[in-house]
């Protein structure tokens, strides 16, 4: 991955992710996807607060984003993942179309 390169996606509508660095979400823009796969064993151990921020701004700018389901392994910033999927998103109406939430941990 190249700082400043950017990966527009506009006609992606699912979205697997797998084994993909939390940390490269930054460099991607899906602005139509209304499915989101995560799976995640290698989430860092310790709190990555670059890694949680680009998750947080992936997943706030998924604005027709209908079924999410995360599977990640047990670590350091899980619970900022927990608060931000069921509360943050849920206060700040990021999802409104959400019909689906899964969190495996």
């Amino acid at each position: 991955m190249h700082e400043g390169l950017q990966v527009d996606l506009p006609a992606c509508t699912t979205l697997e992710l797998i084994y993909c660095p939390i940390k490269y979400l930054r460099f991607l823009s899906c602005s139509n996807v209304q499915v989101l796969l995560c799976y995640q064993v290698s989430f860092p151990t310790t709190f990555d607060l670059a890694a949680f921020n680009s998750l947080h701004d992936f997943l706030s700018n998924l604005s027709h984003l209908q079924d999410l389901n995360v599977f990640i392994r047990w670590g350091l910033g899980i619970d900022s993942l927990i608060d931000f999927v069921f509360c943050g998103a849920s206060e700040h109406a990021v999802w409104r179309g959400i019909r689906s939430v899964g969190l495996d941990v």
